[in-house]
């Protein structure tokens, strides 16, 4: 789980700097996120910061009391300059460094996933979301995805074989190519090699009766005459 790497002071330390985009524009008028009345600028800011969404906050700092002076947009698109002159006086002003993820929103992401901001969605949505590596999905990057796999072995086997057969080639592709089946392409190697050469890495799966065994190459297939360069994966065993 990511949070336990956090520090105490991570659940506040979210400041990132903000720089002035537009000066003495109008209200906003239209995506506005929140609206609240500062005596400080630094707490429009702050305000913003809080929001994964904002884009950036407009901000006037001679106002009338109880009157919204802090504006906070998820959008960079305003006509900032559409109204009379009275109405101006504001001041934009925009994020100029990504967001960080607070250490309390931390998702408890599974298999190597970390925990990103995802604003796609829009407002409303949870922005804090797991970022899963090849082979892994679902909320928390706790489901192993079952590769899709043009074998006619494989097929008829529980989707588990598979996903330990992914697991234990350590490849996270969910989508393997097949480049030679002997009851397709024919018994040749030279047929094989055409197929499979400067290929990596491959699987191979073999089927006698009931057993089902193979090899998986790091390397490539290197043609049939430099079969002395071929390396296996160190360590490797006889899938079964």
């Amino acid at each position: 789980m990511e949070q336990k790497h956090c520090m105490p002071e991570d659940y506040t330390n979210v400041a990132i700097p903000f720089r002035l985009l537009y000066g003495d524009v109008c209200h906003l008028t239209n995506n506005i996120l929140s609206e609240a009345t500062y005596d400080f600028q630094n707490h429009c800011a702050m305000k913003c910061l809080q929001y994964p969404f904002c884009a950036g906050y407009n901000f006037k700092k001679k106002h009338q009391k109880k009157t919204p002076n802090c504006q906070l947009t998820h959008t960079l698109d305003h006509n900032f300059h559409d109204c009379n002159a009275d109405d101006k006086g504001w001041i934009f002003y925009h994020p100029v460094a990504p967001r960080k993820v607070p250490c309390h929103k931390m998702k408890n992401c599974k298999n190597g996933g970390k925990t990103i901001i995802y604003l796609k969605d829009g407002p409303g949505s949870d922005p804090y979301r797991c970022e899963c590596p090849k082979g892994f999905g679902g909320d928390f990057c706790q489901i192993v995805l079952t590769p899709s796999v043009d074998s006619v072995i494989l097929s008829g086997e529980p989707a588990d074989f598979l996903k330990n057969l992914t697991l234990w080639t350590e490849n996270r592709s969910t989508n393997w190519k097949l480049c030679w089946r002997a009851t397709k392409h024919g018994w040749a190697a030279s047929t094989f090699h055409a197929n499979c050469d400067y290929k990596k890495p491959t699987v191979t799966i073999i089927k006698v009766g009931n057993f089902i065994f193979g090899g998986y190459a790091t390397k490539s297939w290197e043609g049939e005459t430099k079969f002395s360069t071929f390396l296996n994966k160190k360590n490797t065993r006889v899938v079964a």
